[in-house]
């Protein structure tokens, strides 16, 4: 999703890790510096997260799989 988000908006949408030690050091961070901080962050969630996981998406995906089963059955 990380990727998704720097593909549609050009920035992260998050804050990456890659251990616990990491993850300990950004939640000490996020803490400390506030959400306020964070705000570019979550407005370019939010944006990803709005186009990729729209109510059609959805049911455009869900049919999708649908079809994918009769398919299979036929």
């Amino acid at each position: 999703q990380f990727d998704n988000g720097v593909e549609i908006t050009g920035q992260e949408i998050g804050l990456r890790f890659n251990n616990s030690e990491e993850l300990s050091d950004i939640m000490f961070n996020i803490s400390s510096n506030g959400r306020n901080y964070y705000s570019h962050l979550i407005n370019n969630a939010y944006t990803t997260v709005n186009q990729l996981y729209t109510v059609k998406n959805n049911g455009m995906a869900i049919y999708d799989y649908y079809k994918s089963i009769i398919n299979k059955n036929i």
